[in-house]
C-alpha cells in the first residue's frame, strides 16, 4: 500500500509543468528564460522563485498589463513592452473584456463558442512586434533554455519568428499554451503547433492542465516540447538510454 501511494505521489508531481521543468534543468538553475505574453507576471514571478539564477526575459505588448508587470519585476527582470510574433514592426491587438486573453486574433464567430460569453474583443490597439530571431541577433543571445509562451492562438506566428533559433536547436525546452478547438479566428490549435515543432525534431513530452467544455470536448491545456539535443540528454538521465 506504501508503494502504491508513493508511485500516486511522484505521478502527480509529474502532472505539474514547473516540477517538470526544474527536473529538466536540475544540474543549474543559471539559464535563460522567455516569458511570451508574460501578462502581469505570475509566471515570471514562478519562474524566478523555481531558477533564483536565471537570466529571464518577460514580453507584454499592453500597457496596463505591462505597467502591472514591470513594476512587479522591473528591477530585477528584463521587461520588454512587445508583441513577439512573426515579423518586426507594429500590429493591431485585439483587447479582450478579459485582458488576459488579448490577442492578436480576433475571436471566431462562425465555430461552437468554447469560452465564456462574456469575453470578447472590446476593442483595438496597435502595438510593437518583434521576432525572436531578431530580438537574440539585437541582444547577444545565443540560445534560449525555456521558451514559455501564452499568445492567446498566435503561436505559430511566435515559433516562425524564431525559425533560426529552432532549426539550430537554440532553444531547448518549449512549454506552450495549445488549444483544441478554436478560441480565435485562425488561432493555432495543437496539431498545428505539433506539426510545424517536428519539422524543427522537437517532440512533446507532456500534457498539463488540460481543460474540457460541458459536453465533454477537450478544450485547451498546456505542453512542454523538447529539442533533440534536450530529449537525448534527458532520456539519459532518466536511464533510458546509455551515454
Amino acid at each position: 500500500m506504501w508503494n502504491l501511494f508513493r508511485k500516486k505521489i511522484k505521478r502527480a508531481k509529474w502532472a505539474d509543468p514547473f516540477f517538470t521543468q526544474k527536473q529538466l534543468f536540475a544540474k543549474s538553475d543559471k539559464i535563460t528564460i522567455f516569458d511570451v505574453g508574460a501578462y502581469v507576471g505570475d509566471i515570471t514571478a514562478s519562474y524566478k522563485r523555481l531558477f533564483p539564477s536565471a537570466n529571464i526575459y518577460a514580453f507584454e505588448p499592453v500597457e496596463e498589463s505591462f505597467s502591472k508587470l514591470f513594476t512587479y519585476h522591473g528591477k530585477d527582470t528584463n521587461v520588454f513592452q512587445l508583441a513577439i510574433s512573426d515579423r518586426n514592426g507594429k500590429a493591431v491587438i485585439n483587447i479582450d473584456e478579459d485582458p488576459s486573453c488579448n490577442s492578436l486574433l480576433g475571436r471566431p464567430d462562425s465555430v461552437v463558442k468554447y469560452y465564456k460569453t462574456c469575453s470578447e474583443s472590446a476593442n483595438q490597439r496597435t502595438v510593437e512586434t518583434q521576432t525572436i530571431d531578431s530580438f537574440c541577433r539585437i541582444n547577444n543571445i545565443g540560445s534560449i533554455d525555456i521558451l514559455k509562451i501564452d499568445v492567446e492562438g498566435a503561436e505559430t506566428k511566435v515559433f516562425s519568428g524564431a525559425s533560426d533559433m529552432l532549426a539550430q536547436n537554440k532553444i531547448q525546452v518549449i512549454y506552450t499554451e495549445v488549444m483544441f478547438v478554436p478560441h480565435y479566428e485562425k488561432g493555432s490549435l495543437y496539431h498545428d503547433i505539433a506539426e510545424l515543432l517536428n519539422k524543427y525534431n522537437y517532440t512533446l513530452l507532456n500534457l498539463y492542465d488540460l481543460r474540457t467544455a460541458r459536453d465533454g470536448q477537450l478544450r485547451w491545456g498546456n505542453a512542454i516540447f523538447l529539442s533533440a539535443p534536450m530529449r537525448q540528454q534527458w532520456n539519459i538521465s532518466c536511464g533510458l538510454i546509455s551515454r
